[in-house]
């Protein structure tokens, strides 16, 4: 799996990202992308009007593709955000909830893909 992740991820036109949560953070680091902005940095704390604008303003200036969700959470302020930059919102999964992921590799896999279309 680290082999096939290197891979696709070496091919990829884009490697910043902005996410919901820090779910990201160290699969970003071990694979060479760039975690630029959490939306929600710690559980029940929305940002504040400051923050959006400033994550708002990143997300233009770098041309940042895609802000990573996760199924676990509604996108709240996220999809505000999106709708606002035309950055594409990108549901992932680090737990496990979606139907049919039965193990860690397929869980693996199908944010693997998820990721290479929005960021690839």
């Amino acid at each position: 799996l680290h082999e096939e992740i290197e891979e696709k991820i070496s091919s990829w036109t884009h490697r910043e990202f902005v996410a919901l949560h820090g779910a990201w953070a160290y699969f970003a680091r071990r694979y060479g992308l760039k975690q630029l902005a959490v939306i929600v940095p710690q559980p029940g704390r929305e940002p504040s009007a400051r923050e959006v604008a400033r994550i708002t303003a990143l997300i233009r200036e770098r041309g940042i593709p895609a802000i990573f969700v996760e199924v676990q959470h509604p996108p709240g302020v996220a999809e505000l955000i999106a709708a606002e930059t035309g950055a594409a919102l990108v549901t992932l999964d680090p737990l496990g909830g979606v139907p049919g992921l039965e193990d860690y590799l397929s869980l693996m896999r199908y944010n693997l893909e998820r990721m290479e279309k929005a960021l690839g």
